[in-house]
């Protein structure tokens, strides 16, 4: 019996352990930034906290994205993103606010943009007494 009981809870806390280990994974992709030789396209996404952004280099150069802060936010790759041609990666944005971004190489506006991250909506209804 005691031993059914230990696998069990072995059983438990590891698919608790999945559970957790998967949550960033499953954040649902809100926006998609594509990166070319002329810029980022479009320059700014608006998300609800939770979401994520997807980062894709559709140029034949490397190109690389720099977050000035990364607080509140959890990126699939470390900051700075440096993407090779072809090649994806996104953040997922827990704190709402003005995430902003460049390619330090590129001094261009095009070059620049901004994710903002807006609370989840609340619902305000209250029950009938």
């Amino acid at each position: 019996m005691r031993r059914a009981l230990t696998l069990l809870l072995g059983v438990t806390l590891l698919a608790a352990a999945g559970a957790v280990a998967g949550l960033a994974s499953t954040a649902s992709t809100a926006a998609t930034i594509k990166i070319t030789k002329t810029g980022y396209s479009p320059t700014a996404v608006s998300i609800i906290v939770g979401e994520a952004v997807a980062f894709t280099n559709s140029d034949t150069v490397a190109h690389t994205v720099k977050f000035n802060s990364t607080t509140g936010m959890q990126c699939s790759t470390a900051n700075p993103l440096v993407l090779a041609a072809g090649q994806s990666a996104t953040c997922t944005f827990s704190t709402a606010g003005k995430y902003n971004f460049s390619e330090p190489a590129n001094k261009g506006n095009k070059f620049r943009g901004t994710v903002t991250g807006a609370p989840p909506l609340v619902s305000s209804f209250k029950a009938p007494a």
